[in-house]
């Protein structure tokens, strides 16, 4: 285990590992966007991810959230130097996470109200 590891927020909120890797790309937790943008070593896992996928081929596949990113993102940034992070207001997986955490509030606004009924 790398010293950084046990210093990082998701470790130290004890998030569950699977949440880091989802099954579609841009469909992040927002505990993940929150434990990320609060991490103190969001650098050093960025750039271990960064290290790992170096050792690559162009064609094996990335997976999972390291240092605020996507594998899209991680791409972006070692081919075109554009950074964009999970907690970035514009990307994608900012406003899919948003949209999915309104989504829930609604739901369970709506099933905690009691139903109205009207009387005659």
């Amino acid at each position: 285990m790398k010293d950084w590891h046990k210093l990082a927020e998701c470790a130290r909120q004890g998030l569950d590992f699977q949440l880091f890797f989802p099954e579609r790309e841009g469909t992040v937790d927002f505990s993940v966007i929150q434990a990320c943008r609060a991490c103190p070593v969001i650098m050093p896992c960025r750039e271990y991810a960064l290290e790992m996928e170096a050792a690559l081929t162009r064609d094996s596949p990335r997976a999972g959230i390291w240092g605020g990113m996507t594998p899209r993102q991680r791409t972006n940034l070692v081919n075109r130097g554009i950074i964009t992070t999970i907690f970035s207001h514009h990307s994608t997986s900012y406003k899919r996470a948003i949209r999915r955490l309104q989504g829930q509030v609604r739901s369970r606004r709506a099933s905690s109200q009691p139903s109205r009924v009207r009387s005659r």
